[in-house]
């Protein structure tokens, strides 16, 4: 068991709620305590190591699924949300931060003093993830981990692709929704 996990466990409080009566809202997904703690200690894993294999990223459950925040292209209805297929869809949530205009495409800078950003959280497996650290790049684009806050008011760890280059050029989107 990593140091990771262990630490994760202690700072899950028992008795742990089910996920229904935790988040009422989201019952037609079932997650137990143990699910996320997987979910947490790979996506902390990945975060760790951007670089390493989809096995590797994984705890002991096979194929653990990260919690991702998307803002962009890839939410619904925008023109690559198609990459998202085999992902599943969480909850509709916002991060805080700026975002903009780069091009047909936003980028967002997590901001903990600025606006809500609109998005979605998906959890994907490890295989997804790779292949959307793929389409982001890494010049452009880095993975980061940071709290999501679901329409209902509860918070989750989630990774999002943060843009990492100047926006000097950039106008902002002041509503905060790509898709708006």
């Amino acid at each position: 068991m990593t140091s990771a996990r262990l630490m994760l466990m202690d700072t899950i409080h028992s008795p742990f709620p089910s996920h229904s009566q935790r988040w009422p809202a989201y019952s037609h997904i079932h997650v137990t305590k143990a699910k996320l703690l997987d979910i947490l200690c790979a996506t902390m894993e990945s975060q760790a190591n951007p670089n390493s294999s989809p096995r590797e990223a994984q705890s002991s459950v096979e194929a653990p699924e990260i919690a991702v925040f998307v803002y962009g292209t890839l939410r619904k209805g925008a023109s690559n949300h198609w990459r998202m297929s085999s992902a599943s869809w969480f909850a509709n949530a916002t991060v805080l931060g700026k975002l903009f205009r780069i091009d047909w495409y936003p980028g967002l800078i997590l901001d903990p003093q600025a606006k809500s950003i609109h998005g979605e959280i998906y959890f994907c497996d490890p295989t997804l993830l790779q292949e959307l650290d793929a389409f982001e790049g890494t010049i452009e684009y880095r993975r980061v981990t940071t709290i999501a806050t679901s329409e209902n008011g509860e918070t989750f760890p989630v990774q999002l692709w943060e843009y990492q280059l100047p926006t000097d050029h950039c106008n902002e989107l002041i509503s905060g929704d790509w898709l708006k």
